[in-house]
């Protein structure tokens, strides 16, 4: 047989009434265990105490030079919770550090030598000063760091070793969090605590009158209301839990005040903010004013939970989002959810409208004071490009082209602008742009799985004939404001393949005329873009030679070996592309 308690192993080989006696023995002695704690909290406890003891025998008093020093260390509220006086009878000054072991860094306990005394001086984690301090019975204030001192080395480096013990099974047990929040520690647990522990808070002359609160039906969002009744002051800050990075909770001191704070991730400005009920800019990070050092551990604890647990939440309207598959229902579930936008001075009607045969091609429409329109393909969009932030007290969701190129038809006041490589939107806060941004990846992916550009309806791979019937009817006339051309392409009547482009610029009256072969053209280099207001389709001749004949007013002026070509809009110049792409592997084929 085999027993181990508190990090102790005892083996039995025979099973005789001797060995049933000690074991009877070690039973009676976990009844004095408290119920609820476990064997290693409570081998911790009993080191501890243990420790503690030795040290109450041996930080005694010290006579130096400049006086006699009175020095004691006391429980205060456990075993890890002490106070160290220190008393210059002579001076008659009162000295007292009140700290939690647990604090403490076990390497930065020293013992020094001076010329009129050996010390053992001390000091925090982090250097953080959470270490109270009174002087004459006054409270100071924080620090990080005290000293005290030894009679003699040996005296010296005893409290050393049980100091470093301390700190070592202090920080071990208070981490038990079913024992803080007083059951298991799960979101509802941490909630019902941080509601109950966020409270007023006085300090001086000064007061702070603190709630928490959260939405029931969805938990990770909460608030912090905070009334500041020096100033008068009411503060109330909005946020999502899972926007908080659980490893910057801390808790400090500021002065004679003790806080828990928290940082976004990233330190993003996702945290609402209302003064007296007024919208102000989003910050990245909130301070929460605690009674006492003990009770910030404990809160810390407590909200690092309740970050962590609200991660795995998520709101009503992304969890619909979940159950939306197909194109056109995600469309119009970003449709229902794009609003006008209201902040301040500033506004924004808001619409989007999509094409039901098409549901790729979309449009969105943003006046703020004079209609602003842009025409996009979704699977022109990258989708790791969108994303909200914070301007001040808006909230812009961005979307970026792929490789952001200018593809979106962009119209201003009813006048056609450049082509763009993005969109900003607004949303009414972060939740709203955050069911914005995951729908609208959500249509991006989708659109980029389902479409695929046609030039012959209904075929995949469509033959040299189909190819160039198709460019013959998608070069026709092209305007853009003052400026006009007329496009046209006419294949070779002996060969297919050989095509010419022919493009007349109305306005000046000049047509230029070019004729290439597709067997010559480089397909992977064959795409289409934009040039401020007017749609491109770029061709290229593989290894760059100079093989496309160029004719202006019927006179050869010349050879190239790219060519640009004009189209309508985007989504011709995309089919035009793909006609290209499928003639030049067409005539390559039937030419091997």
């Amino acid at each position: 047989m085999r027993i181990r308690f508190c990090g102790f192993t005892m083996h039995f080989k025979h099973t005789n009434p001797l060995i049933m006696n000690s074991l009877f023995r070690y039973l009676i002695i976990l009844f004095f265990i408290p119920l609820g704690a476990s064997w290693p909290a409570a081998c911790l406890a009993q080191d501890t105490t243990s420790s503690l003891g030795e040290l109450k025998n041996l930080i005694t008093d010290v006579s130096l030079k400049n006086g006699l020093y009175n020095q004691s260390i006391q429980e205060k509220n456990g075993s890890c919770i002490v106070s160290v006086k220190v008393i210059n009878t002579d001076k008659q000054d009162e000295e007292e550090y009140e700290f939690n072991f647990s604090d403490l860094n076990e390497y930065k306990v020293n013992l020094n030598a001076t010329k009129r005394s050996l010390n053992i001086s001390c000091e925090t984690s982090g250097g953080k000063k959470v270490i109270r301090v009174y002087e004459n019975g006054s409270i100071k204030g924080y620090t990080n760091s005290f000293t005290f001192y030894a009679s003699d080395v040996e005296n010296g480096k005893s409290i050393k070793d049980h100091l470093e013990k301390c700190i070592l099974s202090c920080r071990e047990s208070q981490t038990d969090m079913t024992t803080i929040l007083g059951g298991e520690p799960n979101l509802d647990n941490a909630i019902n605590f941080l509601k109950e522990n966020t409270k007023k808070v006085s300090v001086n002359d000064e007061a702070w009158d603190q709630q928490f609160s959260v939405d029931e039906a969805f938990k990770a969002m909460c608030s912090f209301d905070v009334v500041i009744e020096k100033d008068g002051k009411n503060m109330k800050y909005n946020f999502n839990a899972m926007d908080i990075n659980p490893s910057t909770i801390d808790f400090n001191t500021k002065s004679e005040f003790v806080l828990v704070s928290g940082q976004t991730k990233g330190k993003k400005k996702l945290i609402e903010v209302f003064e007296n009920g007024e919208k102000e800019n989003y910050v990245n990070s909130f301070d929460i004013y605690i009674e006492d050092v003990e009770e910030a551990r404990k809160y810390k604890a407590a909200l690092e939970l309740y970050t962590k647990e609200a991660e795995k939440l998520k709101s009503n309207e992304l969890s619909k989002l979940d159950g939306i598959s197909s194109l056109s229902d995600l469309n119009a579930f970003f449709k229902s959810n794009l609003t006008d936008i209201a902040i301040g001075d500033f506004f924004a009607k808001q619409t989007f409208d999509y094409d039901e045969a098409q549901p790729y091609l979309a449009t969105f429409s943003v006046d703020q004071g004079e209609l602003e329109t842009y025409k996009i393909n979704m699977v022109d969009i990258n989708e790791n490009s969108i994303s909200f932030d914070i301007k001040g007290d808006k909230v812009p969701v961005e979307i970026h082209t792929n490789d952001n190129l200018n593809l979106i038809q962009y119209n201003k006041g009813g006048e056609a602008g450049k082509y763009l490589d993005k969109i900003t939107i607004w949303a009414d806060d972060i939740e709203a742009a955050r069911v914005l941004e995951g729908t609208l990846k959500k249509m991006v992916i989708k659109a980029k799985e389902t479409y695929q550009p046609q030039i012959v309806s209904g075929v995949e791979n469509p033959s040299k004939e189909q190819c160039v019937s198709f460019l013959e009817n998608a070069f026709t006339e092209v305007v853009i404001g003052d400026d006009a051309y007329k496009l046209k392409i006419t294949p070779d009547e002996s060969n297919p393949c050989k095509l010419t482009y022919e493009e007349h610029d109305v306005t000046k009256d000049k047509t230029f005329h070019y004729t290439f072969d597709m067997q010559d053209i480089n397909n992977y280099k064959t795409k289409f873009n934009s040039k401020g207001q007017l749609a491109m389709v770029y061709l290229e001749i593989k290894g760059e030679k100079k093989l496309i004949e160029i004719s202006e007013q019927g006179s050869n002026s010349g050879y190239t070996h790219n060519l640009e070509l004009k189209a309508r809009d985007i989504e011709n110049a995309r089919l035009i592309a793909e006609a290209f792409q499928k003639l030049s592997l067409n005539c390559t084929e039937n030419n091997n």
